[in-house]
């Protein structure tokens, strides 16, 4: 088995290459509209800017939606009549052509939109002193709370990816909606799972435990081990779950 016919270093970054110039004039596009708007943002709430900070809610807006609409789209030729025979017959494997969309809507997409963030925060800063004589903090990407908001995207974002591929037309709203009635689901069977563990006190929608301590240790116990289940499925399972499905979804298109 040659390893090059599945994956090749020169192979793939040309096809990343391509990518990035095929899309690099609606980046900038972009990249301009949301400077435009943070900008105007800061310059109007410059009175209270002592008391909030703005990396801190502004960053992971422009870090996720930016990123799910980016996932989203991310094979949006492979579903256009005109553009979907040009990049399948692509000379290059199923792997790298995964991989390269991946790479580019997750941990590309991340390293740029730090480094623009940064370099905002920059311009940001010289703004409101020449205009206001204040001191604006740049931009800090290693801070605890930027990087665990990095570590949902990274995981979060599988799941639009998987959309990209997955649906022909409405990538982003199909997702959205298949999210908001896959969270109905799941709170159905979690109520119909507590009353049937707890049926005895259950009443009128709420679990009444009484005074019986035992019986809130093992209640308890028992939340517990279903949030670290769950904690589990998210951090360690979701994501690899959704990159497999994409990737199979893709060889399947491709077909």
């Amino acid at each position: 088995m040659n390893v090059e016919n599945y994956f090749n270093i020169r192979r793939f970054a040309l096809l990343i290459k391509n990518d990035i110039l095929k899309q690099y004039r609606t980046f900038l596009t972009a990249i301009g509209a949301v400077t435009g708007i943070l900008l105007a943002i800061i310059l109007l709430s410059h009175k209270s800017s002592g008391f909030w900070n703005f990396h801190l809610v502004f960053y992971p807006l422009v870090l996720f939606i930016g990123g799910f609409i980016l996932s989203s789209f991310a094979f949006a030729e492979l579903h256009h009549p005109q553009k979907s025979y040009v990049y399948l017959t692509l000379p290059c494997s199923i792997l790298e052509k995964f991989v390269c969309k991946f790479l580019l809507t997750s941990i590309g997409y991340i390293i740029i939109s730090a480094v623009l963030f940064y370099l905002f925060s920059i311009i940001a800063a010289g703004l409101n002193m020449l205009l206001f004589k204040q001191t604006f903090p740049l931009f800090n990407p290693f801070d605890d709370i930027i990087l665990q908001n990095i570590r949902i995207y990274l995981v979060t974002q599988s799941i639009f990816l998987f959309a990209a591929v997955h649906f022909k037309k409405n990538n982003l709203i199909k997702m959205i909606l298949s999210l908001f009635l896959l969270s109905i689901v799941c709170g159905a069977f979690a109520t119909l799972v507590l009353r049937l563990s707890y049926w005895d006190y259950w009443n009128n929608g709420f679990l009444i435990f009484s005074n019986s301590s035992e019986l809130g240790f093992h209640a308890e116990s028992f939340f517990r081990k279903l949030s670290e289940i769950f904690e589990f499925l998210f951090w360690w399972i979701m994501a690899p779950y959704f990159w497999i499905l994409s990737f199979l979804r893709l060889k399947e298109t491709e077909v």
